[in-house]
């Protein structure tokens, strides 16, 4: 293919429109889960959700096998069992309402780690443009031209401005 050839092929190809209105949109579920902090972040929930869900398990068999010493119990016996089942359930339900606390939490503590630094590079990327709202694809964008597509700007950027993510397992 000629030099000519390559650029007729290239001008007929539709390029996206570039920002330059007032508004533009990005993708929080984009920017979770292709940045660094974002991975980092859901790294840290799936590690405390499995923590979670072996604590609850553990605490639903121990449930399970009471349950099956008190079907056979007599006497004395039952009569403890239903008071180990009765403790037990209890313990099982708070684990269970705690699990679901704790990860509430720390996603509410993601999203606050997460949300200046992403604003900061919203105001970043559109600085020198004529954007004057971005909005959430996620939540109120059906539709717009790609070119309005702020995302992967922002990602460049914070990927490009954050400090290495601690490991999976830590908490900083």
């Amino acid at each position: 293919m000629t030099v000519l050839g390559a650029l007729a092929v290239g001008l007929a190809q539709p390029r996206p429109a570039q920002a330059t209105g007032p508004v533009a949109y990005v993708s929080s579920q984009r920017i979770s889960s292709e940045t660094a902090m974002g991975k980092a972040g859901i790294a840290r929930l799936q590690t405390m959700q499995r923590e979670r869900t072996t604590d609850v398990r553990t605490k639903q068999q121990t449930l399970e096998a009471t349950r099956r010493q008190l079907a056979s119990a007599q006497g004395d016996e039952r009569v403890r069992l239903q008071a180990q089942e009765q403790q037990q359930r209890t313990e099982f339900e708070r684990a269970v309402a705690q699990a679901q606390t704790d990860i509430q939490a720390l996603q509410r503590q993601i999203s606050g780690e997460l949300s200046p630094k992403v604003k900061a590079a919203v105001e970043e990327v559109v600085k020198a443009t004529g954007i004057q709202v971005v909005l959430s694809s996620d939540v109120a964008v059906v539709w717009a031209v790609p070119g309005l597509d702020l995302t992967s700007r922002v990602i460049e950027h914070l990927n490009a401005s954050s400090p290495a993510p601690p490991p999976a397992g830590q908490v900083p």
